[in-house]
């Protein structure tokens, strides 16, 4: 089939479970911890939400004015946050997805302060009281604080960042870079991490596409452009 979608399949007995149609190319995913909800942006700026269990869609709406590069839910599922090509990053409540139908939900908050596209997002582990991470193409790392809707800093780097990765201590983000750098920041200095020089870990010789840690964060795998991995 040519149309755009999602299929679903069961790890439990390997079989094929159902596949959930879309009128636009999705660029992001992002699923609840606790399994009940898919979240996919779209590449004219809509956010789907769809049921896991029964592949029905709950809402669609227009979340952004450009594509949807990356989405994620916070840990207990209460609120869904949304980066964009537009540089916006935006945080919707799952109640107010669900009760304001079937008009369109405001975001909870709505931050301007990247100037070109977010490309990645992580999020700590304290429901709406959790800090956000973002990375972006205009070469800064910003933090933010969901509770206060404030952010807290802003590091520059010497190249574009592609993608990241928290520990689940949150006690270290690594950053992958345009220029084929891996970066490790410290968050166990929160009081001045904006004047922090973020340690080089090690270099591939073009853009750094994915990255991801081990279960216990002693080892670190990363992989660029031309597909090879460290």
């Amino acid at each position: 089939c040519n149309k755009p979608g999602i299929e679903i399949f069961s790890l439990k007995n390997s079989s094929y479970k159902m596949r959930c149609s879309t009128n636009d190319q999705l660029k992001a995913l992002a699923i609840s911890k606790d399994g009940e909800y898919l979240a996919g942006g779209s590449d004219n700026g809509k956010l789907y939400v769809w049921q896991v269990n029964s592949g029905y869609l709950l809402r669609c709406w227009r979340a952004h004015f450009k594509a949807i590069s990356t989405i994620q839910f916070t840990d207990d599922g209460a609120a869904l946050i949304s980066g964009s090509d537009d540089s916006l990053l935006r945080t919707w409540l799952l109640y107010d997805i669900f009760a304001c139908f079937p008009a369109a939900p405001k975001p909870y908050v709505s931050w301007s302060q990247h100037s070109l596209k977010i490309t990645d997002i992580a999020i700590g582990m304290s429901g709406m009281l959790s800090t956000i991470y973002t990375i972006s193409l205009d070469r800064t790392l910003k933090i933010w604080d969901l509770a206060s809707k404030h952010m807290l800093y802003s590091i520059d780097f010497p190249s574009y960042l592609t993608c990241m990765i928290l520990d689940p201590a949150e006690t270290f983000l690594i950053i992958g870079a345009g220029n084929g750098l891996l970066y490790k920041i410290d968050l166990l200095s929160k009081s001045n991490i904006d004047q922090i020089e973020p340690i080089i870990l090690k270099k591939h010789e073009c853009e750094i596409i994915s990255i991801d840690l081990s279960f216990n964060s002693t080892l670190l795998v990363s992989s660029d452009i031309n597909g090879y991995n460290h």
